[in-house]
């Protein structure tokens, strides 16, 4: 996840990145226009001493201009007989003080308009860059606008891939928690691991006081399977047992395990119920059946067929899960040696029940004794064939 993260990550830092350059260089913008400011200002202040200056310079000619002119109006008197020479000189004195002072002002308006209009061009090139930092800062502005908009909808882009990508594994979470749900109910019984799962892989071994359990088993087959390739061999044994996992199953009835060519399932767990004795016998009757049928298909092809012999017994069993690792559901207790007795004294073809089973039963199906049969590590029991 962090490597899928990683391009927003720097997509982010490049952002933030790149709006502190930004208001770096509007800060060193603005520094630069204060201090065009200051000089202009200073520049204003110059001039202003300099209008002064010329402001005096005026005064001080005029001044002189009146004093000459006193001076000459006193010597008329003394003079009159220069009167028209001194008028003369006068006025020719007036028209030179008149051009001077014409000439002088027109120099000194001169160097006022070139300040002025130095000032009006400063004035103008301060309103150019106020402008031109407008634009910036409006541009800055919109950078900024468009960084922010961009990082939200990073942001939200990666809020929302964050999401999908939790809802997606949310759900593959879910499928496969199912999966290995399914499995474990494929492997125990649903209570058992509805136990296993609420305890942490822990569950109690139960006492049932009457289980019955069934033991089927394929006359000769290491003989057959001699005769048969081992893919062909695992065909055969997939195809028997798998119908008989159908049939238990509709009979409410629990497999155990597969060991070779023995199959073997109870009734009665890992839900305890009375009728388990009765749902065990229909179903090995219907696992004759199948197996009849079978043999009469392969016959008919001229194929490798094969016989079950079957044994059942009812009492009393420990069930529970064995091991920490590859769980296994089993039964203990001598009901099952019993049941396993039954299937080896069995004929091909038959249904092998004790006694015990026998007198549940014995009014739904049609039953014939056997009488006492040896039976090993067991001794004589009695035993009844189901017709």
């Amino acid at each position: 996840m962090m490597k899928k993260l990683s391009p927003f990550i720097i997509l982010l830092i490049a952002v933030i990145q790149l709006c502190a350059q930004s208001k770096k260089e509007l800060k060193n913008q603005n520094e630069d226009l204060k201090k065009q400011y200051e000089e202009l200002h200073a520049l204003k202040r110059s001039l202003e001493l300099e209008k002064a200056w010329m402001k005096e310079q005026t005064a001080r000619l005029y001044e002189e201009n009146l004093r000459k002119q006193n001076s000459l109006d006193k010597t008329e008197s003394v003079v009159k007989e220069t009167k028209d020479l001194v008028i003369k000189t006068r006025s020719e004195l007036k028209q030179q003080g008149d051009s001077l002072s014409d000439i002088r002002k027109l120099k000194e308006m001169s160097e006022y308009e070139l300040v002025h209009q130095r000032l009006l061009t400063e004035n103008q090139k301060l309103e150019l860059e106020q402008q031109r930092l407008e634009t910036e800062r409006q541009k800055s502005a919109q950078m900024i606008l468009l960084i922010s908009l961009a990082f939200i909808l990073s942001v939200t882009g990666l809020l929302f891939y964050l999401w999908i990508s939790r809802r997606k594994a949310g759900t593959i979470l879910e499928i496969e928690k199912k999966k290995s749900d399914d499995l474990l109910l494929n492997i125990l019984p649903h209570e058992i691991a509805e136990e296993l799962k609420r305890n942490n892989g822990k569950t109690t071994a139960k006492s049932y006081s009457m289980v019955t359990v069934l033991f089927a088993d394929i006359k000769n087959f290491t003989q057959i399977s001699e005769h048969l390739s081992p893919d062909t061999l695992i065909e055969e044994l997939d195809f028997i047992f798998g119908a008989f996992d159908a049939i238990i199953e509709k009979h409410d009835i629990e497999k155990i395990k597969v060991i070779g060519d023995a199959y073997m399932c109870a009734g009665g767990i890992p839900l305890a119920n009375t009728t388990n004795p009765i749902d065990i016998v229909n179903a090995a009757i219907e696992m004759q059946a199948f197996m009849h049928k079978t043999m009469i298909d392969r016959k008919t092809k001229k194929q490798i067929f094969m016989d079950l012999r079957i044994g059942i017994h009812t009492g009393p069993v420990v069930a529970g899960v064995i091991g920490t690792k590859k769980f296994t559901y089993d039964i203990w207790g001598d009901a099952v040696n019993t049941a396993s007795r039954m299937e080896s004294a069995g004929e091909p073809g038959k249904i092998n029940i004790s006694k015990t089973t026998y007198e549940i039963v014995k009014n739904n199906f049609n039953c014939v004794s056997r009488g006492m049969i040896e039976a090993k590590n067991k001794g004589l029991i009695e035993m009844f064939f189901v017709e």
